[in-house]
Formats: structure tokens, sequence, C-alpha cells
């Protein structure tokens, strides 16, 4: 969630034309992983509807994903264009009709995992190899560009659902890790070479990122696997962590609002250094959506905004 953050913070600052090539880099490499990872844990996590009755996956998905999905994106959508003056990208038309259809901003995730929640059921009879052939073929068909490229996080979501949580940490071998660390190395040297250039388009989306799709959730696996191996279960800054994974609905449904509101603000009290701004507007796109979790908890407004 902290990677999304940061990826959006980039972004705006990327739109605004504040960034130098270092900032560039490190947003290609965040966008080379930071989504399969979402997904994958998504996969992972979402397994066990497979073996749950239709009725309760409906019911699931109508609170925990399509009512957050339509209240935010017409706020979003609303929002943006309400701000147009003072966005990186004017909204020329308002229509709150086009969510049905085209998600505004950020929303994109919850379209396509929504999606991807009632395809994992719809093929839950089927076994594991027509799982894994159709997740490869969504991810093919995704970097071919003929289907839209987010199927591919759809392909990694399928599969994810397919196996094991128990051998997760199988998965840590040193030849693993060094396969992985080698496509790490690969995925800079190719941001390094973008980045020089003027790019456009979905950041990292391109043959020399793929594998990364694999290797970049399974580096972030291992470092945190290390992290946990080497902390207190009770520390603070995994206390910390925690409620950020337990709150990640309405940090990703505010953080764009924030992060946003930060860059514009601090442009025009007249600060111009860029890393500042990226890292402000990171650390509150965390801590103010916390924070308004916690004050519509209080009043037991978590479940109308859509974040129980």
């Amino acid at each position: 969630m902290v990677l999304v953050v940061l990826g959006h913070a980039l972004v705006g600052a990327k739109s605004a034309g504040g960034l130098s090539q270092p900032w560039l880099v490190l947003l290609v490499v965040i966008y080379s992983t930071h989504m399969a990872l979402f997904f994958l844990l998504s996969g992972l996590l979402a397994a066990r509807i497979q073996t749950r009755r239709w009725s309760d996956v409906l019911r699931t998905l109508g609170q925990r994903i399509l009512w957050p999905y339509l209240l935010w994106s017409f706020l979003l959508l609303t929002i943006h264009f309400a701000m147009s003056a003072h966005t990186n990208v004017a909204l020329a038309h308002y229509n709150p009709l086009s969510i049905l259809w085209k998600p505004p901003s950020v929303m994109w995730f919850l379209y396509y995992l929504g999606g991807a929640m009632v395809l994992l059921r719809l093929l839950s009879p089927f076994s594991n190899v027509l799982i894994w052939g159709l997740a490869a073929i969504l991810i093919a068909a995704a970097y071919a560009e003929l289907v839209p490229q987010e199927l591919r996080f759809v392909g990694l979501f399928l599969a994810a659902a397919r196996c094991p949580v128990a051998r997760l940490e199988q998965v840590l071998t040193p030849g693993i890790l060094t396969l992985a660390s080698l496509a790490a190395g690969i995925t800079l040297l190719a941001a390094i070479r973008e980045t020089g250039q003027n790019f456009s388009g979905y950041p990292a989306f391109g043959l020399p990122y793929l594998p990364m799709l694999v290797a970049g959730p399974i580096l972030i696996f291992a470092l945190s696997h290390l992290a946990l191996a080497k902390s207190r279960a009770d520390s603070r800054i995994n206390a910390f962590i925690l409620r950020i994974g337990q709150q990640t609905m309405p940090i990703f449904v505010v953080h764009i609002l924030v992060t946003a509101g930060t860059r514009i603000v601090l442009l025009k009290l007249g600060v111009d250094q860029w890393g500042l701004i990226v890292c402000a507007a990171t650390l509150l796109g965390v801590l103010i959506p916390m924070m308004a979790f916690s004050i519509a908890q209080r009043f037991r407004l978590d479940g109308v905004l859509g974040w129980r």
C-alpha cells in the first residue's frame, strides 16, 4: 500500500514536470512490481471464495468491492471535475454514469479485482493446470496488446489463487532469490534507459519488465520475511505496518486526493523541491486516510464509506 501511495505521488509530480531522472527511475521500478504484488496477495487471500456459495460471494463483493467502487468513483470523478483548474489533467465533461464502464483514476483496481473474483468463482470446478494456462494466456495477450493491459494482473490473481499459501516460504531458495535479483537488476537498467528518454503511458509496461511481475513480489516477500524474523512481533513498527494492512481500503480510495492536494498546496506556497513534495505527499497520503478511518469508525460510518 505504501508503494501505491508513493507511486501515485511520483506520477503526480511527473505530470507536473518536476521529476529528475533518479525519481523517474524509482517510479518505473515501483510500477514494475507494486500492482503485481497487490494482485498476487489478493489472489492468495481470495482463494477461499472458490468454495463459498454464490450468495455469500455476491454479498461480499457487493459490500467490499461494488459499493466502495461506486461511491468513491463518483466522489473522485466529482472532485476531479470541480478541481480541474488546479489538477494536472482537466476534465472537459462530467458524466457520473461513465464509472460503470470507465473507472476513474485509481479505481480501475477495484473494477478489475471484482471481475477477477467473479471469474475465479466461475472457474472453481476446473483444474490448476487449466487455471494457470488461462493466467498465462491473459498475461501474454496483455503484453501483445490484444486485450487491456490490466488483464495481466487478473492473470496473476488467478494463478495466485491456486497456489498453496503454506508453501510460500519454499519459494525463498537461494536459486530463486538469485534469479529474482538478476531480474531486478535488468529492470533497473531498463528503467535507467527508458527514463533517459521522454517516456509516456503506463510506467514499466513492456517486455523488459515482464520478469518483475513475479521477481518483484518474491524479493519483497523475502525482505518482509527477513524483517519479521529479526524484529519483535509486538514492536511499534510492526504494529503500524499491521494497521496499514488492515486499513488498505481507506488508504487506497482517499490517498489520491491527499497526494494531489498536498502537491497543489505546497506548489501554491512556493515549495519547489520535488523530493520534499513527493515525501510529504506520500507520508500524508498514508496517515490522513488512517486518521479518517479512525474518525469514521468512532462514528460508525466505516461501513457507509465502504471501509469495513
